[in-house]
């Protein structure tokens, strides 16, 4: 029975992200490099750049007890993120999901982490499934989703109708609505 592989934060240097994909890739490793496109000022005007969506950050899967000697010494990794001692394992559904966002042609950028917030569910559109937060900036929607590990997120652009509450807080909040709204059908009546 083959062992069950793991995705792996690897932290590289400066600018060295697309150059580390490209060389792991080469060595067979499956990695993943999320990237987004973002205008870019220049002497002619605004162009779009490829740039990396974890700056400093790409995954790569593994078996646990695969040798990693060989991506340490690939130039520009700096080294696994770790928790103590040991490599850090991200999540699939985290991976999934940044897969999602980065390959949706939605304008997506790199964002501050985000432990509160109002937990969504995206029901329409190309994210649909998924579940982040929804922050709203500048009346612009976006939808967050976060790698825990790392304390790093991203942020998509999003038409707020595609998203709805969700878990507990969104059922209590749809009994409460009723709730209210029978009140105020009471009030309306003159029923105390």
């Amino acid at each position: 029975m083959a062992e069950k592989r793991y995705w792996y934060a690897i932290r590289v240097a400066p600018k060295r992200d697309k150059r580390v994909h490209e060389l792991l890739s080469q060595k067979h490793f499956e990695t993943f490099l999320p990237l987004c496109s973002a205008p870019k000022s220049s002497s002619t005007g605004f162009r779009p750049q490829v740039r990396p969506l974890f700056p400093g950050y790409l995954f790569c899967r593994l078996e646990e007890s695969a040798r990693y000697l060989p991506i340490l010494q690939t130039p520009g990794v700096v080294g696994f993120v770790c928790v103590g001692m040991k490599r850090a394992t991200v999540e699939d559904a985290e991976i999934e999901a940044i897969r999602e966002v980065a390959g949706s042609g939605l304008p997506a950028e790199p964002h501050e982490y985000l432990e509160v917030g109002r937990r969504v569910v995206i029901e329409e559109g190309p994210l649909a499934g998924l579940t982040g937060v929804l922050v709203s900036t500048a009346g612009r929607d976006r939808f967050v989703v976060s790698v825990r590990m790392l304390r790093r997120s991203v942020a998509v652009e999003i038409e707020r109708k595609w998203a709805r509450p969700c878990g507990w807080a969104a059922e209590w909040g749809a009994r409460m609505g009723e709730r209210i709204q029978q009140c105020r059908d009471r009030a309306r009546a003159g029923i105390a």
